[in-house]
C-alpha cells in the first residue's frame, strides 16, 4: 500500500524542526497526470505542469531521491523511453530514475497531485 505524503508537509516538518536529512526516503512520482496533463495516452502531446516539476525539483535539489514512474509502454505496447527521458529534459525535471513501469507494492511513498499545496513554494 503506497503512503500518499503532502510534500508541503513534508517541506514544513523539515525546516521546522531541522530534520537530519541524511537518510531521506525516495519518492515515486507518477508522469502522466501528475507532472503533466495526458490525454488518451497522446504522450507526445501532453502538457507539463511547471508549478509540480518546480515542488518536485526542490525536493531533489534539497538530497530527496525522486523517482517518475509511467505505465506508457504497457498501455500501448510501444517503447516510450527515449521519448520520455528527453520530455522529461526538455521540461527541466530533475530525478533520480526513471521507471517505464509503475512500482510494486514494496516502494514507500507516492506522490499524489491532490496532495500538493500550490499556495506554498
Amino acid at each position: 500500500m503506497f503512503k500518499v505524503l503532502s510534500i508541503f508537509l513534508l517541506f514544513n516538518i523539515t525546516n521546522a524542526f531541522n530534520i537530519n536529512t541524511n537518510n531521506k526516503i525516495p519518492y515515486n512520482i507518477p508522469i502522466d497526470n501528475m507532472i503533466c496533463d495526458t490525454n488518451n495516452n497522446d504522450y507526445i502531446n501532453s502538457i507539463p505542469n511547471y508549478k509540480i516539476i518546480h515542488k518536485l525539483n526542490k525536493l531533489y535539489n534539497n538530497g530527496y531521491e525522486i523517482n517518475y514512474w509511467c505505465n506508457r509502454n504497457k498501455n500501448t505496447e510501444k517503447n516510450w523511453s527515449y521519448f520520455t527521458e528527453r520530455q522529461l529534459k526538455i521540461w527541466g525535471v530533475q530525478y533520480t530514475t526513471i521507471l517505464m513501469d509503475k512500482p510494486d507494492d514494496s516502494c514507500t511513498n507516492c506522490i499524489k497531485k491532490k496532495c500538493i499545496n500550490f499556495n506554498e513554494d
